[in-house]
């Protein structure tokens, strides 16, 4: 029997490609009903390319002076939210200069990728830790005041509707998207509170 073929490696004959996106302003764009950024273009008056970068994470929203783009001013008015609903401080911080990449494997490897991620969320430790977090998180908002947990109930989908922007929680609320930003920071401050479990910290911190 001719083991050539057995001894040799592998070809690579998958390629797994990766885009980087701004979530935040796709959500908005689902929620529109806007299906691509043409369309997006076309009802906000932003150009697309400006669109692509804010996107595609390519360009700081931003200025130098560390103001805000009239365009990302124009997209949140056109959204009726805060330009803070858009871009969170990992998108301010992290301007990519490419946001695609790729990784190339063979079929073996590429199956036990996928095996390998499934068993992780299965692992002992990983669904203690799930439960932990969820027992501290518990305890923590019933420290809270009944308007504080509604504001995190709504903004982190607790809820089981789905994050709400401030804007969305100041009109149920009745008061101004920046006063439910409040509430908010104050929440999220008592929680990062140093009496507080060290797990519920360090996951509010991420």
């Amino acid at each position: 029997m001719d083991h050539t073929l057995a001894s040799q490696p592998q070809q690579k004959d998958i390629r797994l490609d990766v885009k980087v996106r701004n979530n935040l302003i796709l959500l908005k764009m689902e929620d529109a009903d806007i299906m691509n950024v043409a369309e997006l273009s076309r009802q906000s008056g932003i150009p697309r390319t400006t669109l692509d970068q804010f996107i595609n994470m390519t360009i700081s929203p931003l200025t130098e002076e560390l103001g805000w783009r009239p365009a990302v001013i124009q997209l949140a008015d056109f959204f009726k939210c805060l330009p803070e609903d858009l871009f969170s401080d990992t998108h301010i911080q992290n301007v990519l200069d490419t946001n695609r990449s790729h990784a190339e494997m063979n079929f073996a490897e590429a199956m036990l990728s996928l095996a390998e991620d499934r068993a992780a969320k299965l692992l002992p430790e990983n669904i203690l830790a799930e439960h932990e977090l969820a027992r501290c998180l518990r305890e923590g908002m019933n420290t809270l005041s009944p308007r504080q947990r509604h504001v995190l109930a709504m903004r982190f989908g607790f809820d089981g509707e789905g994050g709400k922007t401030l804007a969305e929680i100041g009109a149920i609320l009745g008061v101004s998207p920046e006063r439910a930003r409040g509430i908010e920071q104050g929440a999220l401050r008592s929680l990062r509170h140093p009496s507080r479990s060290e797990v519920l910290r360090e996951f509010l911190s991420e």
